[in-house]
């Protein structure tokens, strides 16, 4: 999670480049989700067992990776 600025203080070079590349991955991150939501399995409540969600998960995340 990005750092905040106090009220008092503001945030140093430091802190705010690192903001910006925490900002940078997370969009990134978003993007995929994004993508991946066009399967209905990530996109609606899954009502199937848990113990498969995981496998189904990496499924469609190897669809993702071979169409990308």
């Amino acid at each position: 999670m990005p750092s905040k600025a106090k009220k008092t203080e503001k945030l140093d070079s430091e802190l705010k480049k690192l903001n910006k590349e925490i900002g940078r991955r997370r969009i990134q991150v978003e993007h995929i989700f994004g993508r991946m939501k066009c399967f209905k399995i990530l996109s609606c409540v899954y009502r199937n067992r848990r113990k498969r969600l995981n496998l189904r998960f990496n499924l469609l995340a190897g669809i993702y990776n071979l169409d990308w």
